[in-house]
């Protein structure tokens, strides 16, 4: 990871942890919620392709943090799919190259 894309994910991570505190503070500790988003971020953390990280990891932290529904929307649950199957991908081909 780049410096550069390094320093706009933490920029990123700490707008996503202002805002979920904001949105959550009343229901759940900022433990919780700093928790659901470095859970987030540590399913990502060997994904080559880091633009959408953030997004998914907003995502995924505000289903963990919001009372129980009945489940992940689908579209959240396909994205981090397409992600984690995109870092197989890279993996595979590294390994194949060395």
């Amino acid at each position: 990871m780049t410096t550069d894309t390094a320093v706009r994910e933490q920029q990123a991570k700490r707008d996503l942890t202002d805002r979920l505190v904001a949105t959550f503070r009343e229901m759940r500790s900022n433990d919780e919620i700093t928790g659901a988003i470095d859970a987030g971020y540590r399913r990502f953390e060997r994904s080559p392709i880091r633009d959408f990280v953030p997004i998914f990891v907003e995502r995924m932290a505000r289903e963990r943090l919001a009372p129980a529904t009945g489940g992940a929307p689908a579209a959240a649950v396909a994205a981090a799919s397409v992600v984690e199957a995109a870092a197989d991908q890279a993996e595979d081909a590294d390994d194949q190259v060395a």
